[in-house]
């Protein structure tokens, strides 16, 4: 999958709630994993609760891949190979 577009966008997300990290949380933990903002978020918080002493990459990859592939089968997403637009749908 060709997901530069959508990892650049999501790692700017990424940085900007964790800022105020327990806020985002309190807001959003109580969303469906099954809706986008719900895979976003479990998305989101699984990176913010890994183990930077682990080796990561292929961990943080596999998370991403799965939100691109999900975003995808909401139709979200047009392409899982061509860039689009930081903001779909």
């Amino acid at each position: 999958m060709n997901s530069c577009w959508l990892d650049a966008s999501l790692q700017l997300i990424y940085v900007t709630v964790t800022k105020q990290f327990d806020e985002f949380k309190g807001l959003n933990q109580h969303i469906k994993p099954s809706d986008a903002l719900g895979t976003l978020y479990q998305t989101i918080n699984g990176q913010a609760e890994l183990d930077l002493e682990e080796d990561t990459s292929a961990l943080l990859m596999s998370q991403w891949d799965r939100l691109q592939i999900f975003l995808h089968e909401k139709k979200i997403i047009n392409s899982l190979d061509n860039p689009e637009s930081a903001v779909v749908s």
